[in-house]
């Protein structure tokens, strides 16, 4: 394999602070936690319901998150699961403790 053909295949990752969970990287926007544009004043109101009030950005449905914690509740609420948890972090959700969702009924 040639220099070129590595430097491709494995692009170099800056050095440092990378994880999302410094200060600097707060807020952050969420493709994970993201929902369709047309959903977010649904989406909004089953979070106020759960006590979480998350942002979400109008133009691409990502989930503007302001800090960990809040992170952490609209995922419990989503039922989502954290590989990269740090401590205090959620690590296992057996399952969606949320009654499913279906928009537009």
């Amino acid at each position: 394999m040639t220099k070129e053909q590595f430097d491709a295949t494995f692009r170099s990752k800056p050095i440092g602070l990378t994880t999302g969970h410094t200060p600097s990287c707060w807020p952050m926007k969420s493709d994970a936690l993201a929902v369709h544009p047309d959903q977010i004043p649904e989406v909004m109101a089953r979070n106020k319901k759960h006590g979480v009030h998350v942002e979400y950005d109008p133009k691409d449905g990502r989930a503007i998150l302001k800090d960990r914690g809040q992170r952490r509740d609209l995922m419990r609420i989503e039922g989502f699961h954290d590989n990269n948890g740090g401590y205090g972090d959620d690590h296992h959700i057996p399952r969606n403790p949320l009654p499913p969702v279906c928009f537009g009924d």
